[in-house]
Parts: C-alpha cells; sequence; structure tokens
C-alpha cells in the first residue's frame, strides 16, 4: 500500500461556504501555512540587532506584525468565488481585498480564522492518525 502527494501542490487549499447555513453563499479556498511559508514569512518580517549589554551578547529581535499578518493571510487565503459587493459585482481575490476584508470585515476575518481553526484540526488528526 503507497500513500500518493500531488508534487505540483504539497500544501492544497481546503474550499469553505463563507456561511455554512446558506448553500448559495460564496466560498473561500484556504490552506494553512506550511513550514516553508513561516521561515519567508519570519525571514521578511523580523529584524535582528546584536546588543551587547554588560559583556553579554544579547539579540534582540523585532517583528513588523503589520507585514507579517498580510504575508500570512496572502498565503493562506488562496481563492474564493462569489463575493460580490452591494452592487452584484464580483470581489476580485487579490492581496488588496484580502487585506481590506480581513481588516475591516469582522464577519469574513472570523470565518477566515475559524476556517483555519478547522482545516488545523483536520490536518492534526490525519498527522496523528498516520503516525499509528
Amino acid at each position: 500500500m503507497a500513500t500518493t502527494f500531488n508534487t505540483k501542490d504539497l500544501n492544497p487549499g481546503t474550499w469553505f461556504k463563507i456561511d455554512e447555513n446558506d448553500k448559495d453563499s460564496g466560498e473561500i479556498c484556504i490552506r494553512t501555512c506550511g513550514i516553508d511559508d513561516i521561515k519567508k514569512i519570519r525571514n521578511q518580517t523580523v529584524t535582528k540587532k546584536r546588543i551587547i549589554k554588560n559583556g553579554v551578547l544579547l539579540v534582540d529581535e523585532n517583528t513588523n506584525e503589520n507585514l507579517q499578518n498580510e504575508l500570512t493571510w496572502d498565503i493562506c487565503i488562496q481563492d474564493w468565488r462569489g463575493l460580490v459587493d452591494e452592487k452584484g459585482k464580483e470581489i476580485p481575490c487579490t492581496k488588496e481585498w484580502k487585506m481590506k476584508l480581513m481588516g475591516e470585515s469582522i464577519i469574513f476575518a472570523k470565518r477566515i480564522t475559524t476556517c483555519i481553526a478547522k482545516l488545523s484540526e483536520t490536518e492534526d488528526e490525519i498527522g496523528r492518525a498516520s503516525c499509528r
């Protein structure tokens, strides 16, 4: 018996309904950040400064949290469909719209974080099962 991996997309997204109670609601494709994603985000958002204090070398880290959030949401939110504005016009899945919706729409941000939590739980369960 073998385990198959899609080598062209090792961390595929999962589609979720925006409103689980409405079969006609828009959908969003979410994925969790992989180790390589986290490393890239960290390299772009964390600066280290070496300080000698009382003869001891210390490393002071500063994180650009706004950039960190922006990069994280851009990676985790892969796509969406059926998201429209008040005039019925399709909202494109762009980095700018991801940041606007995550920053200004509590409903959208809450749904995204809920979906990521569900996806993480599922991945944890799969990981535990495959280790048995």
